[in-house]
Order: structure tokens, then C-alpha cells, then sequence
């Protein structure tokens, strides 16, 4: 991916307010193609996650006591 580089990035940064008056310029993709991108990526994700997580508890912790069992108990996911 080509970078840009300001000849002037002092002046470049007040002229373009903090770069937020400022059109990117080069971009090839849409802002509905980076959604669909995104979205699919978050998918694969989740079910690499889920893959390595399926058979493990859930539960961050479980505090022992004494005299109570802990009122919780880890669950394991079935998917």
C-alpha cells in the first residue's frame, strides 16, 4: 500500500485542520465493501474462537468457600 508523505506536514496539519478537512485520495474500495470485508472477517473469527473454546468453561471464575459450594459452576458451550 503506498504511503503518503506531506513535503510540509506542519503546513499540512493546519491547512487540513488535523487532517479533518482532508479527502483521502487513492482509496480503491468502497465503504460497503469494507462492511462486507469486516463482517465476513468477524465471522471467521467467531468460529475460529469458538473452535478452540467449545469444550472449555466459560466462567472467569469461581471463588471456593469454606462452608458454601460456589453458587457458580462453570458451563461448557455446546457449539
Amino acid at each position: 500500500m503506498p504511503s503518503f508523505q506531506a513535503d510540509e506536514p506542519h503546513k499540512q496539519v493546519i491547512d487540513t485542520q488535523g487532517e479533518i478537512n482532508h479527502d483521502p485520495k487513492g482509496a480503491k474500495i468502497t465503504q460497503r465493501q469494507v462492511e462486507a470485508k469486516n463482517k465476513e472477517l468477524s465471522q471467521k473469527r467467531s468460529a475460529e474462537i469458538k473452535a478452540k473454546t467449545a469444550s472449555a468453561p466459560t466462567q472467569w471464575s469461581s471463588y471456593p468457600q469454606e462452608s458454601l459450594d460456589s453458587p457458580m459452576k462453570a458451563q461448557t458451550t455446546g457449539t
